[in-house]
């Protein structure tokens, strides 16, 4: 966005960027170097369109630019891949064909329920080239990796609940969505008066 007065030769308050796309540098939404060459102000300039932009006409200007050449540039972005919570990294820089990317780490704690973060993957199905914050990684273009998900393992306990004698069951290991089987009273809990009549998630057995 922003104004340009000129054709070719622009004034050097005018917009880079559309004056870049006027004079053909450059495709709107392209991401690149350019680089001008400073020249003297003229004593009057052109309007013209040219690639969709039109400059405006203006007389006497201190200063003027050309453009000398571009080089392209890339951004690498992140996708959070289904994550629940958190904020995904945002680099904002901007890497020459060829030039090595710092991957970031997880530091604004991407988060998905029943998962741990797993690192990045070039492939959002994790097919692609396995990345981990601090690894370098070259961009020959502009680039997307992919936060990656492993199933989390978490922990049943078993409480004996004011048993009064025997042992509770070792804690027992279960990955998120799979299947497994709850213990069985093999510590022999036993409570006075009671039997024995399994387990709940609350321990009143609501």
């Amino acid at each position: 966005s922003g104004a340009i007065w000129g054709s070719d030769i622009y004034t050097d308050d005018s917009s880079i960027a559309m004056a870049a796309v006027h004079a053909g540098l450059i495709n709107v939404g392209e991401t690149a170097y350019v680089f001008v060459r400073m020249l003297p102000g003229l004593s009057s300039y052109t309007s013209t369109t040219q690639n969709g932009i039109t400059s405006s006409s203006y007389s006497s200007w201190g200063g003027s630019y050309e453009f000398i050449n571009k080089v392209t540039a890339y951004k690498l972005s992140y996708d959070g891949n289904g994550y629940e919570s958190g904020s995904v990294p945002n680099d904002t820089s901007l890497y020459l064909s060829n030039q090595s990317a710092t991957l970031l780490r997880n530091t604004n704690n991407l988060a998905k329920f029943g998962y741990d973060f797993a690192g990045w993957n070039t492939n959002a199905d994790g097919t692609g080239t396995a990345l981990a914050g601090g690894d370098a990684y070259v961009l020959t273009g502009n680039k997307t990796v992919y936060a990656q998900w492993t199933l989390t393992d978490f922990t049943i306990t078993y409480n004996a609940n004011t048993a009064t004698s025997g042992t509770s069951p070792s804690n027992q290991a279960i990955t998120y969505l799979s299947t497994g089987s709850v213990s069985t009273n093999s510590g022999n809990l036993v409570k006075t008066h009671f039997e024995f009549a399994g387990w709940n998630t609350q321990a009143e057995g609501s």
